[in-house]
């Protein structure tokens, strides 16, 4: 998790984004991933169509 989380701390710098939002931000990622209990990232993002996306509007 550790690299995974330099990486988006490198990223969030990279945008010039404040240090308050990087602290948020990777605060929101610990906690998603606490959420989902160490999945991997294939695991995580292998949910099915609409889980993720939310349902389709009549317009899409």
């Amino acid at each position: 998790m550790s690299q995974f989380l330099d990486e988006v701390r490198t990223s969030i710098r990279h945008r010039g984004l404040a240090d308050p939002t990087e602290k948020t931000y990777i605060s929101w990622i610990k906690r998603y991933i606490l959420f989902q209990e160490y999945q991997s990232q294939d695991e995580m993002t292998s949910a099915p169509r609409g889980v993720i996306e939310g349902p389709r509007g009549p317009l899409d």
